[in-house]
């Protein structure tokens, strides 16, 4: 697919198979969609986390199979991931990329098509997905050096004496907010945090299903070629949706929001006056934000008084 020219920004969409790590036999579907300067000089990414649910289509794994047999497009490839969120102006003008991404997401067996939110995996395929268009730039073609040659849209480390080649913004909204916690944490936390909660995490692209040509581990890769965390911008995280935290099963972003709160790297949370998804106990787990006085029972408080290093800041609408 070629890329579709909007003004001086090119807009791309990639569908590609996430394999979180080789020792687990597990794969997930992945949709990228990516905004990038036609010139091919981002001076940096933004990687958006889809925050709501992708579908409650309880024909899905039908019509899955089915996509197999017919060769017709799987389920989530009909999703747009950009399609709820337009907030390309800001990185337009300061000539950013903008990259929105959402996976098959599996809650739990039974409904694998779902984003509660809570779980730590869909932070983790963020950080994958920015890591991959770094690498490989806009194309699902890894495998072919030349289309990668082409592909690749941000600016190099030497050419900007401002800025690195692999600088990332994460980004979210609602769970998609919390979830961006976990994936502004880097690849060593994620790997760390990851074995704690037996989510190990070395993430393996793959162009279809289980195909015998893959991209290397993410562990093999050089660290320029992966996304560096330049900040973290979190609208109205919700954590747990429903308020519900489960270990092992759903266990929240809690240890990442920990872990941020020993990093100097900017840090902002946006919530809304009268937001009770993210405010509110009984929805979110913990709230985002409760007063200038709390100091431990808010996202915001894991991470702004962890440690001194903390850049964290708060802000209500």
């Amino acid at each position: 697919m070629h890329p579709i020219q909007v003004g001086n920004y090119n807009f791309q969409r990639i569908y590609l198979w996430l394999q979180y790590s080789d020792k687990l036999p597990f794969f997930t579907e992945i949709v990228i969609e990516l905004f990038y300067p036609n010139n091919m000089k981002a001076k940096g990414l933004v990687m958006f986390d889809h925050g709501f649910l992708i579908g409650t289509d309880l024909l899905f794994y039908p019509k899955l199979l089915l996509s197999k047999v017919n060769g017709q497009d799987t389920p989530l490839f009909q999703v747009n991931p950009s399609r709820y969120y337009n907030y390309s102006r800001a990185a337009i003008d300061h000539e950013w990329a903008l990259a929105f991404v959402t996976t098959c997401h599996q809650q739990v067996e039974a409904m694998p098509w779902t984003d509660f939110g809570g779980s730590p995996r869909v932070g983790q395929a963020a950080y994958a997905a920015a890591s991959y268009l770094i690498r490989y730039g806009a194309t699902h073609k890894y495998h072919d050096e030349q289309a990668v040659r082409n592909s690749r849209f941000l600016m190099d480390a030497g050419t900007n004496g401002n800025s690195m080649g692999n600088r990332v913004i994460f980004a979210g909204h609602s769970v998609g907010g919390a979830h961006a916690q976990a994936a502004a944490c880097g690849f060593d936390a994620l790997q760390e945090i990851g074995a704690r909660q037996l989510r190990p995490f070395d993430p393996i692209f793959y162009n279809g299903e289980v195909r015998p040509d893959h991209t290397p581990p993410m562990s093999k890769w050089n660290r320029s070629s992966m996304a560096n965390p330049a900040g973290l911008l979190q609208l109205s995280p919700v954590d747990g949706a429903g308020g519900k935290i489960v270990p092992l099963l759903i266990p929240g972003m809690q240890a990442y929001r920990e872990y941020l709160s020993g990093v100097p790297m900017p840090n902002l949370m946006v919530t809304g006056a009268c937001d009770s998804a993210c405010l509110s106990p009984s929805n979110s787990n913990p709230p985002a934000w409760i007063d200038v006085a709390d100091r431990t029972k808010s996202q915001y408080a894991q991470m702004a008084y962890g440690s001194s290093d903390s850049w964290a800041a708060t802000c209500m609408v």
